[in-house]
């Protein structure tokens, strides 16, 4: 079962912690918002990344930017359009696509990409193409965003929930980082998408989910979105074992790590 399944339970479960990376980025590394820019929102999802940029074009009392919003799945575009509506996105258009072929994105199109949480979630076979996709559509001089998952609780907890209730190896490794918990494949895939090796860099973004309590945490991994990725794979017989096998996670975690970390990395490339 694919995650695009799931596309209208995804806000709820991420923005939290989505949002406080993408504030980063606007905060600390991205030029000054102006209502001239074209910005691409890309693996867009329901929206995360505009809803920001619009908060933050609100506060400043600025006219928002151009936005398109590029996702592969058909369902999270329509839980974005559902949300431009809802939100009054005047600027902002959404296409359903694959990051490895933006054909309706003209060449030297966009002053800033974003790819929130994305680029761990292409094929590698087309991970370089990806990368040249979104060098081909910036401007000269134009900047492209990606956070990438360093040190992620929400890895550890589906493995180690699958783990509990004897799923096969697989399934398990599945939700394993693996290379792209480290910073030089992002940095190899950019650089192998056309970005110049010095106009790659990268920065430590480092948060926690942050809930009240044990039972807040608990009852915030035991939405619908996460328990159906989460069981999407297992038996019946299984499936009620999720809430107790994600808090056997939880207390190891705490012991281990001192809270349940939320840690990327945040990659700027320039055209």
């Amino acid at each position: 079962m694919s995650l695009n399944s799931f596309a209208h339970l995804y806000e709820e479960a991420t923005i939290v912690e989505s949002r406080k990376s993408v504030l980063d980025i606007l905060d600390n590394h991205a030029p000054q918002l102006h209502s001239e820019m074209s910005i691409l929102d890309l693996a867009c999802g329901s929206g995360t990344v505009t809803r920001v940029i619009y908060e933050q074009c609100a506060t400043k009392n600025i006219k928002p930017p151009r936005l398109v919003g590029v996702d592969i799945g058909d369902m999270f575009i329509d839980a974005f359009n559902a949300n431009k509506k809802a939100y009054g996105w005047e600027t902002a258009e959404g296409f359903v696509g694959d990051a490895s072929d933006l054909h309706m994105c003209k060449d030297n199109e966009f002053d800033l990409v974003i790819m929130s949480y994305g680029l761990f979630a292409v094929a590698d076979a087309v991970a370089n193409k990806v990368a040249a996709e979104i060098r081909r559509v910036l401007k000269p001089g134009g900047r492209a965003f990606f956070t990438v998952w360093r040190d992620n609780f929400v890895s550890r907890m589906l493995q180690g929930a699958n783990k509990g209730v004897g799923r096969p190896q697989e399934e398990i490794d599945r939700h394993d980082l693996g290379k792209w918990s480290l910073a030089e494949t992002s940095h190899n895939t950019l650089v192998a998408g056309g970005f110049e090796p010095s106009k790659v860099t990268h920065f430590r973004h480092d948060d926690t989910f942050g809930t009240a309590n044990q039972n807040s945490f608990l009852d915030r991994f035991d939405m619908p979105f996460w328990k159906n990725i989460g069981t999407a794979a297992w038996t019946d017989d299984q499936k009620p074992r999720w809430r107790a096998e994600v808090e056997k996670v939880i207390l190891k975690e705490q012991e281990e790590r001192g809270g349940l970390q939320a840690n990327c990395w945040i990659f700027v490339a320039e055209k």
